[in-house]
């Protein structure tokens, strides 16, 4: 093999730079692999070459006006809902698909795991559906159809485009005593999400997404707006996307002007103490049950939660442009880790505001619940649910992680059931990052170590697969591990000034719409003015493996020459450490960029006049498959 020799300096930087034409980042959609359906979005204007909405780029929405009422003793959900969908799109539409997500529960459903048999039930009843003008006989396949978690209405009169329909849908369901993101955490507290009807989404890759929810996947939606009445039992409290519309009818006196005084703290507000629950009092008792309304707008989807026992503190937080967060926190009294998530929330929304990556928060409210199961947690928009963690560093991360995901899937509508790499993989970036930062926390390594565990073994897959084929470990490599690592190392080799602006553009260009993989990637080629699809495709379209080699050292008078070998595809970072006879170490680092070029082997040439002892390539921070091949004994 021919050796290559590259002088690595902050000049190659510059000319590599300079090397990328327009004319090369224009070509660059033809270096990835494209599926069909989605090319054919390109050649119809909806999507461009350049990463931006293309001219004829369109999306559909709703508005959803929903009255429900929860029996936290028999777990039984009742509701109704009035849909206006809007069809924006250049088709006629012949039908509706909606998602019944509650179907997940039933008896022979096809699901990702097994459940208790014990825990199904008979999913989502419908008791009343019209469409239009149109009353719709649910059980008659040929008008409604039923499959997995989806539903095909067939319309008599079609919806053409430019044109709404207004649905109304009376349903019912028990709560399972199996939880998947929704159900039972105690007697009396409960997370209710993926809980009523929900127009699935057309776009222009797909047509209607018609994606069964076996579990593993999670969000891909419209943007459309909420308002929402929830009547429960006079002793509860209720956290939920949106802003509570009603609180002067919901609390009582002594609480409702805690609640607003939180409004304008800058510290935390005890809403409600352990005492307050003793003493009783808090909510409004005229009546058995209350009615909590919370109106959303932008949102992907609308989650609730309650509970008679909680605590509930309260914060404001500042994000940019004088943008005023309100976070609310619900937990249980023995929860020890929650009593501090309130700051935690606050820092690290004020990070992602100003400091990385200095985006506005895309609410303006936010709940975190203490449901989930231990250490884990479950994202919605402006509403998270997070289990009781063991540490601080761990309450941490799960924090950051989930309130990352109000970027990800939800202010830029990614679609998770198919590229979960697009929202997971960027909130473990940000957590490493945040963690990174602010914690000593060893989260990059840990990443690195499971990855480089488990890359390149023949269930490993990459993350451009699409993630409803992808359960288990390849799940969570292909969604959460490898991608985040992919993030990191391109912010490593573009520059933290330079990523963070890409990022900022990728926001400005797809908040609120529906960005591919191929639009993030596109986005980063234009931006920076470099053809980047070197590193794209290796780290999302290929399988391989990161491993590095020392091939060769050669020691001259004056200069010590260290070559370097690439045996992987996956390109990472070079360092090496030198240690000479005087027990003098030299570390010496480059980035990925290295590979760019796509050469097997990479020279570095050091001046020194010591004696070499031994030299060793790699780091706990940097992937590496193979560390046999790493380290070189003088001799």
């Amino acid at each position: 093999m021919n050796k290559v020799l590259l002088i690595f300096t902050p000049i190659l930087l510059i000319i590599s730079g300079s090397e990328f034409t327009n004319a090369q980042v224009k070509s660059s959609k033809e270096d990835l692999y494209m599926p069909r359906n989605i090319s054919f979005a390109y050649e119809k204007g909806t999507r461009s070459p350049d990463g931006k909405p293309g001219r004829n780029y369109w999306q559909n929405s709703s508005e959803y006006k929903i009255e429900a009422e929860f029996n936290p003793l028999t777990k039984f959900l009742k509701g109704n809902c009035e849909i206006t969908y809007y069809n924006n799109s250049p088709d006629t539409l012949k039908n509706i698909v909606l998602r019944l997500y509650p179907d997940i529960f039933k008896k022979g459903a096809v699901r990702d795991w097994a459940f208790n048999p014990e825990g199904l039930t008979d999913g989502l009843m419908i008791h009343k559906l019209i469409a239009g003008t149109q009353t719709v006989d649910t059980d008659n396949e040929s008008e409604f159809r039923r499959f997995g978690t989806n539903a095909v209405l067939e319309l008599q009169n079609y919806l053409p485009p430019n044109s709404s329909l207004d649905l109304f849908i009376d349903w019912s369901y028990m709560i399972s005593s199996n939880r998947l993101r929704t159900g039972e955490y105690d007697s009396t507290s409960f997370f209710i999400a993926y809980w009523y009807p929900e127009i699935a989404v057309y776009d222009d890759i797909d047509g209607w997404d018609m994606l069964n929810y076996g579990g593993t996947q999670e969000f891909y939606n419209d943007f459309s707006s909420f308002d929402v009445k929830i009547e429960i039992p006079n002793s509860y409290c209720v956290w939920a996307t949106g802003e509570l519309q009603n609180e002067e009818k919901i609390l009582n006196q002594k609480f409702l002007d805690r609640y607003n005084n939180s409004n304008t703290s800058k510290t935390v507000i005890k809403l409600i103490t352990k005492e307050d629950l003793e003493n009783g009092k808090i909510i409004n008792d005229e009546e058995t049950k209350n009615e909590w309304h919370f109106k959303a707008e932008d949102s992907p989807a609308f989650a609730f939660a309650l509970s008679d026992h909680y605590l509930w503190d309260r914060i404001v937080v500042d994000s940019l442009h004088n943008k005023k967060v309100f976070i609310d926190v619900a937990y249980r009294e023995e929860s020890d880790d929650f009593y501090e998530i309130p700051v935690f929330a606050k820092q690290v929304i004020e990070y992602f505001s100003f400091d990385f990556p200095s985006v506005n928060f895309p609410y303006s409210n936010q709940s975190i619940f203490n449901g989930g199961r231990n250490g884990g947690g479950m994202e919605h928009p402006m509403i998270i649910n997070n289990g009781t963690s063991d540490s601080k560093a761990s309450a941490e991360a799960l924090v950051t992680h989930e309130l990352a995901h109000q970027y990800f899937p939800f202010y830029l509508g990614t679609n998770e059931k198919k590229y979960a790499f697009m929202d997971e993989g960027w909130a473990v970036f940000f957590t490493i990052d945040y963690q990174e930062k602010f914690s000593a926390s060893l989260r990059l390594k840990t990443e690195v170590s499971a990855y480089q565990k488990f890359a390149g073994k023949e269930m490993e897959l990459p993350p451009i697969i699409p993630s409803n084929f992808i359960t288990g470990t390849p799940y969570r490599m292909a969604a959460y591990t490898r991608p985040a690592l992919a993030y990191y190392f391109l912010r490593d080799l573009l520059g933290k000034d330079e990523f963070k602006k890409v990022l900022q553009e990728l926001f400005t260009r797809w908040n609120g719409k529906h960005p591919l993989p191929y639009d993030m990637f596109y986005t980063f080629n234009e931006v920076t003015g470099e053809n980047l699809n070197w590193y794209w495709k290796p780290w999302f379209f290929e399988r391989g493996f990161p491993d590095l080699a020392l091939d060769k050292v050669i020691q001259d008078s004056g200069s010590v020459k260290i070559i370097i070998r690439k045996e992987g595809n996956i390109p990472v970072p070079v360092q090496l450490k030198l240690i000479f006879e005087d027990d003098s170490a030299e570390i010496i680092y480059r980035t990925a960029i290295v590979w760019k070029e796509g050469i097997d082997l990479f020279e570095i040439t050091v001046k020194s006049d010591k004696k070499l002892k031994e030299v060793f390539l790699g780091s706990d921070s940097i992937p590496d498959v193979d560390s046999e091949n790493n380290l070189i004994v003088i001799h």
